[in-house]
């Protein structure tokens, strides 16, 4: 026969053989058990538990078998997430493309174009309010 090797299991077992006898032992407290919750570190079905509840475990025990009902559709999206990273990778290292540079050229000629519009509009607003042909609020607006 074995013995427990925890202390308050051997104080269990022997109240509950003086329990048994004529001169019954009766104690009063608290039992306080650890308790340790476990999680799979993603969504999945169990297929196997391999230890019985309460039993003891060490770091590292495995203690059930799971499956992964998607894994397939994860291991896709997983491989889908790295070719678009790696789409944007050579994007990055091949630099700017031609049609870009040319579009900014675009937008950077028809921005000079509207400050020198805008640059003669306020010239023109102002010669008419020194002369006071215009109102003050056409040069503020201007």
């Amino acid at each position: 026969m074995t013995f427990p090797r925890h202390p308050l299991l051997m104080l269990l077992l022997v109240a509950a053989c003086a329990r048994a006898g004529a001169n019954p032992f009766e104690a009063r407290g608290t039992v306080e058990v650890p308790e340790v919750d476990i999680s799979a570190l993603s969504a999945a079905r169990v297929v196997a538990v391999r230890v019985e509840e309460g039993a003891r475990v060490e770091a590292g025990d495995t203690l059930a078998a799971l499956t992964q009902v998607d894994l397939d559709a994860t291991i896709a999206a997983e491989r889908a997430r790295v070719a678009t990273a790696l789409a944007n990778l050579r994007d990055l290292e091949a630099g700017s493309r031609p049609e870009e540079i040319a579009r900014a050229r675009a937008d950077l000629s028809a921005a000079r174009a509207e400050v020198d519009r805008t640059t003669k509009d306020l010239e023109r607003v102002r010669s008419l309010v020194s002369r006071e042909l215009a109102s003050r609020e056409s040069l503020d607006n201007a």
